[in-house]
This record gives C-alpha cells, structure tokens and sequence, in this order.
C-alpha cells in the first residue's frame, strides 16, 4: 500500500468516524427536541389544573432556553463536521466526498420558505411565549396576592421574557448559518437555475 493509497483510506476512516459523530449529535438534538416537549407538556398540564399553579409556567421560559442553547450546539457541530467533509476531506480522495455538495445543488427552492416558517420558533420560544401570555393577566389581574409575591412574580415573568428572546435569538441564528453556509456552498452558475432535483 503506497502513502498516498494510506492518505486515501485516512480521510475515509476520518469521515466514517465524522459520519458518526454527526449521528450521534443528531440523536441527541431528537432527545431535546422529545424532552422539550415533554417537559413543556407536563408542565402545562400540571400548571393548569388549578388556578393556584398558573405560575408555575414561568418554569417553561427557563428550561426552553437551557434546551435550546444545548440544541444549537448540537446543531453547530454537525454543521461544522458536514463543512470539514466538503472542504477538506472531499480534496484529499480522488473521487470525491460529493454528498454535502450534491444535496445543497438538489435542494428544492420551496425549501427556502423554511428559513422564517421552521418549526423549531414554534418548538422553543413559541411555547415561552405561550407560557409568558398565560401567565401575564394572571399576574397583573390577581390582587388577592400578597405584594411581594406579585412582584418576584413579576420578576420571573420579565426573566422569562429575557430567555425566550434568547431562545428566538439561538433558534435565528442557527437557522440563519445553516441557510448561510449552503448558499455559500450553492455554485453561482446554480444559484439562479431552476431547481433539477427529484420532485
């Protein structure tokens, strides 16, 4: 076996070991995604079976956030092993390593509306605004709560509003790099073709 063939099957073992590197990180964003759900489900659920735990929805802003700053690393490292397998280990094998590039050529123009209607707003900081709304007119319309309640109450509320901007915030951004690095990827001659992908 020549030194180049040994170079060849380097990058291969690389991009298996890469390959599952991205599985794994793409099961754990599945476990937040489930967990979110589950947590916010629970709580919801818990919250609103009586009025005397309305408030215990300000828990939701907080565990949203926390869940997805841990989705968007995920997130960013399989984005960032898909580019150092196009960019790098793609030139070091003769043929290639043409599957990040073939999907972003192939990808269907539609799927741009993504880019505002993703479901994760919804997933993440829609739920906090959800929590947030209901929690609110309880908060301003219950006067039979002692004051300093009411206003560490108020507190939690303005600090959940603070981590749903950031969640929002994390969910954008991430999006946002993720359209980023395929339009950067995409080659200019097929920016504006039609889409030649399978329908």
């Amino acid at each position: 076996m020549t030194t180049r063939d040994g170079g060849h099957l380097g990058a291969l073992a690389e991009f298996a070991a890469l390959r599952t590197e991205i599985e794994r990180r793409s099961n754990i964003q599945q476990n937040l995604f489930a967990l979110q759900l589950t947590i916010s489900g629970a709580v919801f659920s818990f919250a609103l079976s009586s009025q005397d735990r309305v408030d215990l929805l300000l828990i939701i802003p907080i565990s949203t956030y926390i869940l997805a700053g841990r989705y968007v690393i995920q997130h960013y490292g399989i984005v960032y092993a898909g580019e150092y397998i196009k960019e790098v280990l793609s030139q070091r094998i003769p043929d290639g390593l043409d599957w990040e590039k073939w999907l972003i050529e192939h990808r269907r123009k539609h799927l741009l509306f993504l880019e505002w209607a993703d479901p994760h707003y919804m997933t993440y900081p829609g739920i906090s605004v959800l929590a947030l709304a209901w929690v609110g007119p309880h908060l301003i319309l219950d006067h039979g709560v002692i004051t300093f309640i009411r206003v560490g109450t108020a507190i939690v509320w303005l600090l959940g509003v603070a981590a749903t901007v950031a969640s929002f915030y994390l969910v954008w951004y991430a999006r946002r790099g993720w359209w980023q690095i395929h339009r950067r990827w995409l080659p200019k001659s097929a920016e504006g073709a039609p889409n030649a992908g399978p329908s």
